[in-house]
């Protein structure tokens, strides 16, 4: 097809969105250079519900000092001080960990847990 509109006009059955949500979907996938024929049939067939459970960012929430923190938001804001940091993966995995434990989460428990070496 030679642009969006187009194809969207002639897909069948109708979409379930409408041509700006289709377009903008589109967009998003575009510029990530990941758009493929699944993710095209989503950007035109899905509801947003069912669109958002597939496809948003999932966030992990931590209790730290008594907040309610995102992880990954404040994996950022060590890394921006700390010089010898692990993977954020590696971060989460372990305060997630703590957690389940029972530990209650500090500052401080969440800089070593991103500032450890694996080995400790």
């Amino acid at each position: 097809y030679h642009t969006l509109t187009a194809l969207f006009k002639s897909v069948q059955p109708s979409p379930v969105v409408s041509l700006d949500v289709f377009r903008s979907r589109v967009w998003v996938w575009r510029k990530k250079k990941k758009l493929t024929e699944s993710i095209l049939q989503d950007c035109l067939y899905l509801d947003k519900k069912a669109y958002m459970e597939k496809y948003r960012t999932r966030k992990t929430w931590l209790q730290i000092d008594g907040r309610e923190i995102e992880a990954k938001a404040h994996f950022k804001k060590i890394a921006k001080v700390e010089k010898s940091i692990v993977s954020y993966p590696v971060f989460s995995g372990r305060l997630r960990r703590l957690q389940k434990d029972g530990i209650s989460l500090t500052a401080e428990i969440s800089r070593q847990a991103a500032t450890a070496d694996k080995k400790e």
